[in-house]
């Protein structure tokens, strides 16, 4: 496995044919503005239209200027990101713009800006940022649906293709890994004794130690994954298996958390992938159904092979 699971959603986002006319609409609307996006706020503002507004402060020559719209920037986007609204600020020099988070459910995706508006503007502006967090929630969400049902296919495509088994886990673990946005994950297996053991992992260098412990008895998570109601679930503090990929993953959580997603199969378990999660992070309705579709499919196809 060579590619990030845990893609650019924003990239894809604004690449879409949504937001395409969405931009072309509010082109008109509000006399060709500049438009930005930006991942977080750590991220670099990337030009996504200037429609050759030279003096707006994000193009400035004028290192002042500059210093102070990005700062406008940063904090219009922190409290964006707090509140998950759409902001107005000041857009230097003599300017003002807005700012408005890409949300999907209630996870951030990143923000979009238009700058360089006209003062007078601002009269109407706070009824469109409401509409606009709504309008690219929407675009963001059907942009991430189609993204998993690509995932579901691949992997089906996958299964339909390979006698291999370590391909056939590799796949599993990436669009397992993209579905719950997580960058470190371990794919472990069933094996005939009943027992669980890492096979396949991804963003982690394994260290010698973190073989302590394994393998571990399936019987006790078969048994209480059984009663989950949903495709996946953090792993509580002093569980085995959460112990064992940590050492694995041998770093401090800091605000991550460890998530298991069981590969069932008519009450049977024949594999379980632990990947690392934000906190408080809920899975959306699409997400928890693009889960289920591919434990199911992965349940089956490892079952199978």
């Amino acid at each position: 496995m060579t590619e990030q699971p845990a893609v650019n959603r924003l990239k894809k986002v604004i690449e879409s044919e949504g937001f395409q006319q969405l931009t072309q609409r509010l082109d008109e609307l509000l006399g060709n503005p500049v438009w930005w996006c930006c991942q977080n706020r750590d991220s670099p503002i990337v030009l996504i239209h200037s429609h050759d507004k030279r003096d707006c402060g994000l193009l400035s020559d004028d290192p002042k200027i500059r210093e102070e719209w990005h700062q406008a920037v940063g904090e219009a986007m922190k409290e964006s990101e707090e509140d998950q609204v759409g902001l107005m600020t000041v857009s230097p020099p003599g300017h003002v713009q807005v700012v408005v988070p890409v949300l999907c459910g209630s996870d951030l995706q990143g923000f979009v800006g238009i700058s360089h508006l006209p003062v007078y503007e601002q009269r109407r502006l706070p009824p469109l940022l409401s509409l606009m967090v709504e309008h690219l929630r929407q675009i963001a969400e059907r942009v991430r649906s189609e993204e998993d049902l690509d995932g579901v296919r691949r992997l089906w495509n996958e299964v339909v293709s390979t006698l291999d088994l370590g391909s056939l886990l590799e796949r599993i673990l990436e669009e397992i890994l993209a579905v719950m946005d997580s960058s470190k994950g371990a794919l472990f297996l069933t094996d005939p004794d009943k027992r669980l053991a890492p096979r396949k992992s991804f963003g982690i260098e394994t260290p010698s130690e973190s073989s302590a412990g394994l393998p571990l008895a399936s019987a006790p998570y078969e048994n209480k994954m059984k009663t989950w109601d949903h495709p996946a679930r953090p792993l509580s503090e002093g569980d085995p298996l959460r112990d064992v990929f940590l050492n694995m993953v041998g770093q401090d959580l800091g605000k991550m958390e460890v998530w298991g997603v069981p590969l069932m199969h008519v009450g049977h378990l024949y594999g379980l992938v632990l990947c690392l999660r934000k906190k408080d992070r809920k899975l959306s309705s699409h997400l928890q159904t693009s889960l289920e579709t591919l434990a199911l499919g992965s349940s089956i196809a490892i079952r199978n092979a």
